[in-house]
């Protein structure tokens, strides 16, 4: 519910409470974003945006990849740091990237102060700053930052416009779901669930419209809007797809991918994953992990919150939100962030129930209601803290998924000290023998020549320099190297392979 000629000290505790959540928001996603080693899909997104920092283009592959809008994010950004290539290229460049699309999307929920009061709006986006598992794939340079903000921006248009629609605001939603269509090809799951929920509120909200003497008045109406938002949508991903019209073969290919596109094997889980994940409790490295206090509010405002437009826009987001999850959940191919979008649905619901429960609440009522959406949030943000600090690259943080092993920039740190002291080791090819070797690529960009092998070279025992992965085993070079296992990611070793005459004069140079 809005207010009407605010007090100032209404005005000075909203001004607070959004500097407050704008805050914790860039601290959970800016500070310390580049201490955690990358993982295995930051690393391929950073190669794809070397490429287009490196040959001005890089077109779109509809089998294994998704979309070109991240890359062409963050090239302008790397450019501003003076990064052109893949030598020198950053981590923080690239986290940079991802946490500004995160602060965003917590600055976008906001937007609904004008829609549905200054309490839903700094609620909503208190929520989506303080999530767990927001916080901590806003700073990964994957996709999902991306599409979450402007799957973010979709959903309120949407609900904006089926209250008053506006060509303005179909143009808008054209824009932004155009946007969804250059991150990630799931956004036709998300077209599908907010064409359901469309049906639905109108059928509710509307019904007269669905009488067969109204059906034909209210096409009229709906398709010039419905034209202008596929229009716009449709040159947004033109554009995109296309690199600007320089590789107009990039458009077929985007219609081709939801025919071709192959996700990579490994990641079938179970029906319940997301559930699990995200509302049972799990006791792990000494503390609870659980979002389920923003599935209370988000149903508390879809239940009880009084009937008016509070609650027809907290039961259509909760709605938006769990059915994402439902259609995840029956997609066998799995993996956290997939959640994200549905995620924050549900944290608009939440968002506007809460806000309400306050402001409706009386006496101690009042007072409980503010202090279990204090607790709510300062619980969600010590989680945060620690899933995205003490526990960024640690298996026992639920969000980490296949992460990355901090043992990892020690060892390469330690190969690039010992290369300067042995250049033979950056003189002659460094074989990298497996399969699933990224993120190594990104760690030995310093080494000028490295090949990626299935299996060992014909000349591996001459070789001063090899990385072994399994499912190879190591055993045919014991005689020729000294075998070093390393961690690369979460129970997957590398063997780091020198050879002993290397070796020989590293120990000798050793001893004083």
């Amino acid at each position: 519910m809005s207010v009407s000629n605010p007090s100032p000290t209404r005005c000075l505790l909203f001004l607070a409470g959004v500097m407050l959540a704008v805050a914790t928001g860039a601290w959970l996603r800016f500070a310390k974003c580049d201490e955690r080693p990358l993982h295995f899909d930051e690393s391929v997104q950073a190669r794809i945006l070397a490429e287009r920092l490196e040959q001005q283009a890089h077109p779109f592959d509809p089998v294994h990849f998704h979309g070109p809008l991240l890359s062409l994010s963050a090239q302008p950004i790397a450019r501003l740091r003076g990064e052109e290539s893949w030598s020198t290229l950053t981590a923080p460049t690239l986290r940079f990237t991802a946490a500004l699309f995160g602060l965003m999307t917590v600055v976008a929920a906001m937007g609904m102060r004008s829609s549905f009061g200054a309490g839903a709006g700094l609620a909503s986006a208190a929520f989506i700053a303080t999530s767990p598992l927001l916080a901590y794939y806003s700073r990964m340079f994957i996709h999902e930052p991306v599409f979450v903000l402007f799957g973010l921006v979709s959903v309120l248009t949407l609900y904006t416009f089926l209250e008053r629609p506006r060509f303005f605001l179909s143009a808008l939603l054209g824009w932004s779901t155009g946007l969804m269509a250059a991150t990630r090809e799931t956004v036709v799951i998300s077209l599908l669930v907010w064409t359901v929920a469309t049906f639905i509120w109108l059928r509710l909200h509307h019904a007269d419209s669905f009488r067969s003497d109204r059906i034909r008045h209210v096409a009229r109406i709906a398709l010039p809007h419905l034209l202008v938002a596929g229009l716009v949508g449709f040159t947004v991903i033109v554009l995109l797809y296309s690199d600007f019209l320089r590789h107009p073969r990039g458009v077929v290919d985007f219609f081709t991918t939801f025919f071709v596109y192959r996700p990579q094997p490994g990641h079938e889980k179970p029906f319940a994953y997301y559930v699990n994940l995200m509302m049972v409790p799990k006791w792990s490295g000494g503390v609870w992990w659980t979002e389920v206090g923003i599935l209370f509010f988000a149903v508390m405002g879809s239940l009880i919150t009084p009937a008016g437009r509070g609650r027809q826009a907290s039961r259509f987001f909760c709605f938006t939100g769990l059915l994402h999850i439902l259609i995840y959940s029956a997609i066998p191919y799995k993996t956290p962030w997939l959640m994200a979008l549905g995620w924050t649905h549900v944290c608009l619901a939440a968002g506007i129930g809460s806000a309400r429960w306050m402001s409706v609440a009386r006496g101690r009522w009042r007072v409980l209601a503010v202090g279990l959406v204090a607790m709510v949030l300062c619980w969600h943000t010590v989680q945060s803290y620690r899933a995205v600090f003490r526990f960024a690259s640690d298996p026992r943080n639920p969000y980490a998924y296949v992460p990355t092993s901090t043992d990892l920039v020690r060892w390469v740190d330690w190969l690039e000290e010992l290369s300067v002291r042995h250049p033979e080791l950056r003189a002659d090819p460094v074989a990298v023998v497996g399969p699933s070797y990224w993120p190594l690529p990104w760690y030995l960009r310093g080494f000028d020549r490295v090949g990626y092998l299935d299996v060992f070279p014909e000349n591996a025992a001459a070789l001063p320099l090899l990385l072994v992965l399994s499912p190879n085993e190591p055993e045919q070079l014991e005689q020729t190297h000294m075998l070093f296992p390393r961690g690369l990611r979460d129970d997957v070793l590398v063997t780091v392979a020198i050879r002993n005459d290397v070796w020989e004069k590293e120990v000798k140079g050793a001893v004083p």
